[in-house]
């Protein structure tokens, strides 16, 4: 009965304990967030163990230290202070804030939550959210399509990028092209008369005619006029600001890589045929004819026995 007792004490004292309490917050235009948690006893607080959610959705960031708590000696402190990677908050309005975290009194531990609401902008724009990569690019007919992907093109009716503006396009041709400096190149910037358009989704493609026989090589595209997002703040975001990709010429006739093995296997058969010596004395029963005579027509009768077979298998490929 006083185990028992006891027991319910405790936990009436944990649920009247708070070790981590919301002192102050802030949001961005760029999706992202601080906030500033206290302790309110001597209970350690490691940040590591701590949990935070905005509408359910779980946030990536970063805390100014390991661990916190109320009246800390050396170097432990009072507050922590959380910072958002950018674009974890999209939208703006009010959002809720969920801070999970562990509690122990007293031995016994106890999982708390804190609820708030965090109160934020409206979202413009956030360089994090930005990705660039070459998805495919052929020429086909004369005509080159180069495609690939813009994450975070559009993100907000603020933040919109111009396809004009902010992307940088580079080829590698064949034979030269005018480009829109109105150069004669062969490797230049996008072509005179070239259209750039949303293909689908962030996909995106390049189209231009070449006004004579030519073909693309290599394709490059990259993000401009957005000096901010190629500043060190963005280093820990690996972000993919330019993209390049080989490309080809969509019809060409592609020769199996396995058919090209086989042809290389009898060259080499054929080869070692000829490399066949006859020993200049046989006996008078085993060879009726002179070697050299017979020399042409062994090797004949191995071409023709390979050949055959080559094309036996080339046949059943097809």
């Amino acid at each position: 009965m006083k185990r028992g007792l006891i027991l319910f004490i405790f936990v009436l004292l944990i649920g009247s304990v708070n070790a981590l309490k919301l002192e102050s917050q802030t949001c961005e235009v760029n999706g992202g967030f601080t906030i500033t948690l206290g302790a309110e006893d001597k209970n350690e607080s490691r940040v590591d163990e701590i949990e935070l959610k905005v509408d359910d959705k779980l946030v990536e960031g970063e805390w100014d230290i390991d661990y916190f708590k109320k009246n800390p000696p050396n170097r432990k402190r009072e507050t922590g202070i959380f910072t958002s990677d950018e674009g974890q908050v999209l939208g703006g309005g009010n959002k809720i804030i969920e801070i999970t975290y562990p509690l122990e009194f007293e031995g016994v531990k106890s999982t708390e939550i804190i609820k708030e609401t965090l109160e934020c902008p409206e979202f413009h724009f956030s360089c994090a959210l930005l990705d660039l990569q070459v998805d495919e690019c052929y020429t086909e007919n004369n005509v080159f399509y180069g495609f690939f992907i813009a994450k975070g093109f559009e993100q907000s009716n603020i933040g919109t990028l111009s396809i004009e503006d902010n992307l940088e396009f580079g080829l590698f041709a064949e034979k030269a092209y005018e480009d829109i400096k109105n150069r004669i190149v062969t490797n230049g910037v996008k072509p005179k008369n070239a259209e750039v358009k949303k293909f689908e989704g962030d996909k995106y493609v390049m189209i231009y005619e070449f006004p004579e026989d030519n073909s693309v090589n290599r394709f490059r595209v990259g993000f401009s006029n957005l000096n901010q997002c190629f500043s060190s703040n963005y280093d820990k975001y690996n972000l993919e600001l330019d993209g390049i990709g080989d490309c080809y010429i969509k019809g060409e006739e592609v020769i199996e890589p396995e058919v090209v093995e086989e042809v290389e296997e009898v060259i080499e058969e054929i080869k070692e045929v000829e490399e066949i010596q006859i020993p200049e004395e046989l006996p008078e029963k085993e060879v009726e004819k002179d070697s050299s005579d017979m020399l042409p027509a062994v090797i004949l009768v191995l071409i023709l026995a390979i050949g055959i077979g080559i094309l036996f298998k080339i046949k059943k490929k097809f």
